[in-house]
C-alpha cells in the first residue's frame, strides 16, 4: 500500500467529530480510532488484530503509556523521529504523558483527532506540537 493511498484514506475522515473511542467515520472518531480506522479500511498488517485487541480500546482519558506503547511495538514499526515520514504515525505528549497519536501527512502537516478542535484536522507540525514528539513508528504494509 502506497502512502498517498493511506493518507488519502485518513483525509476522507476530516471533519468527522471527536469522539473518546470514537470508531466510525463521519460518526464520531478519536486520535487512536483515526489511525486504526483508516489501516482497517485498507486491511493493513495488523490492523485486524489491533480491532480485536479489547485493551486497545477500552482506555480512559489518560491512557497507560506502557500498554499504549506496547501495542505501538506490536503492530507498527518504530523510526526515529527524525526520519518519519508522510504516513507516519507520530506519538505526542500532552502535558506530561504521552497519549495523543498524529498522522504526518507532510514534512510539516499532519492529521489527527483533536479534543481541541472537536472534530478530526489537519493543521501544520509547528514547533510547539513537534517538540511534544515522543515517538514515531511506521504502519506495516506502508511502502
Amino acid at each position: 500500500m502506497s502512502a498517498a493511498a493511506y493518507i488519502a484514506e485518513v483525509m476522507s475522515c476530516l471533519d468527522t467529530r471527536w469522539v473518546h473511542q470514537g470508531r466510525m467515520k463521519g460518526a464520531g472518531l478519536d486520535c487512536l480510532g483515526l489511525i486504526g480506522m483508516s489501516a482497517l479500511a485498507l486491511d493493513l498488517p495488523g490492523a485486524a488484530q489491533w480491532r480485536a485487541t479489547p485493551e486497545y480500546h477500552n482506555y480512559g482519558r489518560n491512557p497507560d503509556p506502557e500498554l499504549m506503547f506496547a501495542g505501538c511495538d506490536a503492530l507498527m514499526d518504530r523510526v526515529a523521529i527524525a526520519d518519519a515520514a508522510a504516513a507516519d504515525v507520530l506519538v505526542f505528549r500532552c502535558g506530561r504523558h504521552p497519549m495523543h497519536f498524529g498522522l504526518l501527512s507532510a514534512a510539516d502537516r499532519m492529521i489527527h483527532a483533536w479534543l481541541g478542535a472537536g472534530r478530526v484536522i489537519e493543521q501544520r507540525l509547528d514547533a510547539k506540537w513537534a517538540a511534544r514528539i515522543v515517538r514515531a513508528y511506521r504502519l506495516r504494509g506502508i511502502e
